[in-house]
């Protein structure tokens, strides 16, 4: 059932694949039968002889008032029952679900050992290791006999 659906979407999804475009677009740029001479006096370049330092703007002498401006703001900001909500449930997801595995883990042992004494459910559940290993060295003594053919 599963390969009759996978089967198909698998041949879909790769010949889809083949009609991708280039992730890059080919570059484009002048013909040279396009290109236009300009001469030295009409084109100046670039200015190598800039300041070595960056002139003062006003966007360092207004950032400390902005900065206490947007803090006050955020402070006088009133937050909706919606917001403490959403916070609530992230905050109590994991108690939530803790709750329910441990609720149900609780039913299980319940239902399982109903009744049964629990000493005698310990001793049930215990192999004695030198029984164990006397058996496992006959099993082995009577495979190595040599078999009638």
């Amino acid at each position: 059932m599963i390969a009759k659906i996978l089967i198909p979407f698998l041949i879909l999804l790769s010949v889809a694949t083949f009609g991708r475009s280039p992730a890059v677009e080919p570059i484009t740029g002048i013909s040279i039968d396009e290109y236009k001479e300009v001469s030295p006096k009409q084109d100046p370049g670039f200015n190598w002889r800039q300041s070595d330092f960056v002139q003062e703007t006003s966007l360092i002498a207004t950032r400390e008032p902005a900065e206490r401006l947007l803090i006050k703001q955020t402070r006088s900001q009133k937050k909706s029952w919606p917001t403490y909500l959403f916070l609530f449930s992230l905050i109590s997801l994991p108690f939530v679900l803790w709750y329910s595995i441990m609720k149900g883990l609780d039913n299980k042992s319940l239902q399982t050992y109903e009744g049964i004494d629990p000493i005698h459910s310990a001793t049930a559940n215990t192999v004695d290791l030198n029984q164990e290993r006397e058996k496992r060295k006959k099993d082995e003594e009577d495979q190595s006999l040599p078999k009638a053919s």
